[in-house]
């Protein structure tokens, strides 16, 4: 398990301490420390992953069609704030800079820059070394 969680260790270790204004030497501080995702269910992690980190940037007014997760997502607030609903549990929160989540897995849900600034957001992927993406949209009904 620690093998396998080994690079995302340290890519967020990277971000927290390259990304923050307020470091001012040499170091490193814990920013997330999880064992469940946003919905309580446990961190479920494929077997011999690939990572795969990825910028997302959202400008004001835009929003992420509602969609799920196939496999375990994190997401790393850099800037700006989003609110986020989860269909699933009709909960809505709102994300900003510094906050750190491990998304739900097969829960819908849906984000929306409701700001005056782009939000900026590390994600962090662990899916299976076949699978081409860890997304799918929910089809609109008319």
């Amino acid at each position: 398990m620690f093998r396998q969680l080994t690079p995302l260790f340290l890519l967020l270790g990277l971000a927290a301490c390259v990304g923050t204004p307020e470091t001012k030497a040499s170091g490193r501080r814990v920013i997330a420390e999880l064992e469940t995702n946003l919905n309580g269910s446990p961190i479920k992690v494929p077997h011999e992953p690939k990572v795969v980190a990825t910028l997302v940037r959202i400008l004001p007014g835009e929003s992420m069609p509602a969609h799920k997760h196939l496999y375990q997502r994190y997401a790393y607030m850099l800037k700006g704030e989003l609110e986020v609903t989860l269909e699933d549990e009709h909960r809505v929160i709102h994300a900003k800079p510094g906050d750190f989540v491990a998304e739900t897995v097969n829960g819908w849900h849906s984000g929306v820059n409701k700001g005056t600034e782009p939000v900026e957001i590390l994600v962090i992927d662990q899916m299976p070394k076949s699978a081409k993406t860890n997304m799918v949209f929910k089809e609109k009904r008319p």
